[in-house]
């Protein structure tokens, strides 16, 4: 069944825009993760899978079907045995995918040079990305961004989101690009997992959506637009000091 599907990055990546992760400002100090409904949502759950250290959830919302991706441990060791799990898989979707949809987890912010270079070298198709702002008042501040035509980055939108933040809060400190979500060759990924810089090329994106289209087939139309929630490793990278400054 072929299917309509795009990447979500972490929460939503509108088309060519910046959007700053957290509506409300109580919110900035809080890990992006997308929201199970509330009571009487028009959300209707479709499955729950479990597999080992993580699991995903499937909803759909008219035709649009999400797949949000959870962790059980986001402790310096349960991020390890994450990893562990990672190459894993790997042994299984290489064989099976001609591209694998992941989300790379850096281990320290990227400049945009920078971004732009390990893109290139690596092929990355580049569905999104998230980059790390520090507000001023000390806290974390998640942008999420989707390139536009040719354009990888949109420093014009990337600006207007710094100055939003600075107008609100007195500062806005750019970190750099902490998260890709792309497609990547196989051979790609596995140089690419052994990149200084990269913490984890997460395959649960790409592993998620195969078993949801091969084991839950039933539950799919074939105009259903699907939609994976990748979950915030970078964030508890921070949380842990795993993270380079």
């Amino acid at each position: 069944m072929k299917l309509k599907k795009h990447l979500l990055v972490t929460i939503l990546v509108g088309l060519a825009v910046f959007v700053i992760a957290f509506a409300a400002t109580a919110a900035l100090a809080g890990p992006p993760e997308l929201q199970v409904p509330p009571p009487g949502s028009e959300r209707i759950q479709l499955a729950d899978e479990d597999f080992d250290g993580w699991r995903y959830t499937a909803y759909r919302e008219e035709k649009n079907v999400v797949l949000q991706i959870t962790l059980e441990d986001t402790s310096p060791e349960g991020l390890e045995s994450f990893r562990t799990v990672n190459r894993q898989m790997a042994r299984d979707l290489v064989r099976q995918q001609e591209m694998l949809k992941v989300s790379v987890v850096l281990n320290q912010p990227l400049s945009l040079a920078e971004f732009t270079e390990l893109v290139e070298k690596y092929g990355l198709h580049v569905y999104g990305f998230q980059v790390r702002i520090i507000d001023g008042r000390g806290d974390r501040v998640t942008l999420f961004g989707s390139s536009d035509g040719d354009q990888l980055v949109r420093k014009d939108l990337l600006q207007t989101m710094l100055e939003r933040v600075q107008d609100q809060t007195g500062e806005a400190t750019l970190l750099g690009v902490t998260t890709i979500d792309a497609d990547i060759s196989p051979s790609g990924y596995d140089v690419l997992s052994k990149e200084q810089v990269v913490f984890l090329v997460d395959l649960t994106p790409g592993f998620a959506e195969y078993h949801m289209q091969k084991q839950r087939a039933s539950l799919l139309e074939a105009d259903d637009f699907v939609t994976i929630a990748a979950y915030p490793v970078y964030w508890y990278l921070e949380s842990n000091r795993q993270a380079q400054p």
